[in-house]
């Protein structure tokens, strides 16, 4: 190692510190106001936080319970005990949990930059790489949702394993130690969200493409095996809840162009996230617009570019690679409900960030012979920076102050989408003014916090959007009700039971509205036996599940 390359060593291990400081501070600043914020009722926050049965003090008999059974038809131990560890200083003050979220990011944004520090990125570009990965909107959803906490904590064990298998894989005389403690780190990712199982190949990208090391498939066979298990129990799980489903737009084929236009998305929200939301809306009209076209054909050049250009361009070939393995869980390869949500970018953002962030600064080098980058000219002047005598290095920093600063202020605002039921569901509603289903939600949010204008509003554009949304139709006519305008009311119920004849709760509205107007009397022991025998029929099948929690 050179003398400049130990100086610019020793340097980064000086900045450790303030950097830890800086970088939490950073997070409070941007995150600090969401732990007042309250749970999302009506959410995944049900089944991890009030319908919980291990949330209780932390105690053998419980971890025992949490380590040996599966919650919310999910294996997720390492996730369920933080919960429980919450639990046993908060009891059920959303003041903690949020805490613990907005602290569990920080140390992530830290560990990150020690991460890229191993890489052999460069200090500036590490440093910038973990400034706006700490504040950039897309995580908002991950630190500022609850149920997110098997997010944040598979992220923090994933940092924690690329570190301890960096401190192996740079090492001279490479330590069995430090990979025994990477495997343990990878485990307990494992049991924190099983996308962790995607760390063994994302760690063959990283010896090809940064460590320039080869394969080396031998001292991965842990994890590949590891990684194996977590997919099929995955896999037997969840195959069974409906959590599987057909593939989007009803074939292989269509799943796959809906999800080039995906991945589009997820690499523009990165760039430009002003129009992130809880809730995305595919329709099938959406693979016909350009930016879906320029996906079809962005997305595969990007793929092949990656795979045969990796020893010319290893940098690119790093971060599509990254990106492209960390969404593949997710890539309804295996249809799923959900196409997109911002929670999947929280580990495939870091390495685009630092592609961007590294262009951003004019390419600076990295730090050794072994990282992204090597080579370069440099002037050092004592403990001034030799690539800050570049103009272009200045404007890049100007340019990072400016982008820093953006998406301070827009993850501040956007956080606030995460506040309550109601905004969660408004966001999507407004975004989406043709996703009758994201209506519905926003209305029924707006009644249940009694705000009858602002139901009314949003059930009238559900039903616009979709004239047979059974929901919508029954929830206007049983508000209807509530403000005595039953003649109005009687219109809407009828066209909710023409929809669904099995719709339980508008045979009871239309009894109501029978009795009330004295139209249809002789109907009402009917409805009134109708709507006894199929709520009879919904209990039978009643359980837990996110589905279970809306009934009007």
């Amino acid at each position: 190692m050179d003398p400049e390359t130990k100086d610019e060593a020793a340097c980064s291990l000086k900045i450790l510190a303030p950097a830890a400081a800086g970088l939490t501070l950073l997070v409070f600043l941007v995150y600090g106001h969401t732990v007042f914020f309250g749970f999302l009722v009506n959410t995944d926050d049900q089944a991890y936080i009030f319908r919980n049965p291990y949330l209780r003090d932390l105690s053998l008999e419980n971890l025992l319970a949490i380590f040996t059974r599966v919650h919310f038809d999910s294996y997720l131990p390492a996730t369920l005990t933080s919960y429980s560890a919450d639990y046993t200083f908060w009891k059920y003050d959303p003041f903690g949990y949020h805490l613990t979220q907005v602290v569990l990011h920080a140390a992530n944004s830290f560990l990150a930059l020690a991460v890229l520090l191993l890489a052999g990125v460069s200090l500036p570009a590490a440093l910038g790489t973990a400034a706006i990965y700490a504040v950039h909107p897309v995580h908002a959803e991950s630190v500022a949702w609850i149920s997110e906490r098997k997010n944040l904590l598979s992220g923090f064990f994933i940092f924690l394993s690329l570190i301890f298998y960096l401190l192996h894989a740079r090492g001279r005389s490479p330590k069995p130690a430090n990979l025994t403690v990477s495997f343990f780190a990878f485990v307990m990712a494992l049991l924190s969200k099983p996308v962790a199982a995607v760390l063994p190949p994302a760690l063959i990208l990283l010896d090809l493409c940064v460590l320039k090391r080869g394969v080396r498939l031998m001292e991965k066979a842990p994890y590949f095996g590891a990684a194996l298990l977590a997919g099929a129990g995955v896999v037997y799980t969840q195959s069974g809840i409906g959590a599987i489903k057909e593939y989007a737009g009803g074939s292989p084929a269509t799943a796959l162009l809906f999800m080039a236009r995906v991945y589009w998305d997820y690499f523009w929200s990165l760039i430009f996230p002003f129009s992130l939301s809880p809730h995305y809306y595919y329709p099938r009209s959406v693979l016909w617009e350009w930016q879906s076209w320029m996906a079809y054909a962005a997305v595969p050049w990007a793929g092949v570019l990656a795979a045969t250009r990796f020893r010319a361009r290893p940098r690119f070939a790093f971060a599509a690679g990254w990106f492209f393995l960390w969404l593949l869980p997710v890539s309804n390869i295996v249809p799923l409900a959900t196409l997109r949500q911002d929670r999947y970018l929280y580990l495939p953002s870091l390495a685009v960030v630092l592609f961007l962030t590294t262009a951003v600064l004019g390419g600076q080098r990295a730090a050794g012979p072994n990282g992204l980058e090597s080579g370069g000219e440099r002037r050092s002047s004592g403990a001034i920076p030799a690539w800050l005598f570049r103009s272009d290095a200045r404007r890049g920093l100007l340019v990072l102050g400016v982008v820093g600063l953006l998406f301070c202020h827009w993850t501040i605002k956007y956080s606030h989408d995460y506040a309550s039921s109601g905004a969660f569901w408004k966001r999507a509603a407004d975004l989406y003014p043709r996703w009758s289903g994201a209506q519905f939600e926003s209305g029924y949010q707006c009644w249940i916090a009694e705000k009858a204008d602002c139901a009314v509003h949003y059930y009238r554009r559900a039903i616009s959007a979709d004239p047979d949304n059974v929901q919508a139709l029954g929830n206007l006519g049983a508000l209807l009700i509530d403000q005595g305008h039953y003649s109005r009311a009687r219109p809407y119920l009828e066209r909710a039971l023409k929809a669904d004849p099995d719709d339980a709760l508008t045979y009871y509205n239309l009894a109501v509205v029978a009795e009330k107007t004295g139209k249809d009397k002789d109907k009402i022991p009917e409805w009134l036996k109708r709507y006894e025998d199929l709520q009879a029929r919904k209990e039978k099948k009643k359980d837990y599940r996110l589905g279970e929690f809306r009934f009007r």
